[in-house]
């Protein structure tokens, strides 16, 4: 039976560029209730997966996001990217997460 307090989030990681680290495709991400954001979700998916939030980049010569160029969608619609220092949500996006939600963070090909 599933505790009322918490909400259950799928997320699907489709990217290959995370430093050669075994990353899971797919995580299911328990949160409570009251952390209903995507800030709260991407934290909790750092910590249950050991993903570093910034590796080092060489070619840039200094730290950056390990999601740097992928686009984080939510129930099949884009809310926002990753750049160097993280996740911007894009203008008007729901960022609130429901039980069930599905999200996926994808690498956008050609990004840079």
């Amino acid at each position: 039976m599933k505790d009322q307090k918490t909400i259950t989030v799928k997320v699907k990681i489709l990217t290959p560029l995370l430093g050669g680290r075994a990353v899971p495709r797919e995580a299911k991400v328990i949160m409570d209730k009251n952390e209903r954001t995507v800030d709260s979700l991407l934290t909790k998916l750092h910590e249950s997966c050991r993903i570093p939030r910034e590796e080092y980049n060489k070619h840039l010569g200094k730290s950056v996001s390990v999601f740097r160029g992928c686009f984080l969608l939510k129930n099949g619609r884009r809310i926002g990217y990753f750049d160097n220092h993280g996740f911007k949500p894009g203008r008007g996006s729901d960022l609130s997460i429901e039980d069930g939600d599905s999200l996926i963070i994808l690498f956008a090909v050609g990004a840079g």
